[in-house]
């Protein structure tokens, strides 16, 4: 099974709902849980977190469609290029280890405002 750590927000009335994202007649393989644990100790969601989102609870033609916004946006006029770093990055982070993906949160750079 999978965990899925996310936070949706720290407004009141901020809620990720997510409705069946298991085929009929099979175990659940992934579960959500609050970023929180029991002792309001707060876990970041990670690149881990998106990227099984990413591969296992939403189509492949959202997939595609961020990779040609990235594209154009990055003026690539690849969109299958980006296609397969995305499909690679979310591969790639989806079977890190909690572990794993944390460190690589803590090392990655910061962004400045």
């Amino acid at each position: 099974m999978k965990i899925v750590r996310i936070q949706v927000g720290n407004v009141d009335g901020t809620f990720l709902q997510i409705r069946n994202i298991c085929f009929p007649k099979e175990d659940c393989p992934i579960k959500i849980i609050n970023s929180w644990d029991d002792e309001n100790e707060f876990f970041p969601s990670t690149l881990k977190d998106i990227s099984i989102i990413m591969n296992q609870m939403v189509g492949q033609g959202v997939t595609w469609q961020l990779a040609n916004e990235l594209s154009d946006r990055l003026n690539i006029d690849d969109p299958y290029k980006v296609l397969n770093i995305l499909r690679e990055i979310f591969r790639e982070y989806g079977n890190l280890s909690e572990n794993d993906a944390f460190e690589k949160y803590e090392k990655s750079p910061k962004l400045n405002k």
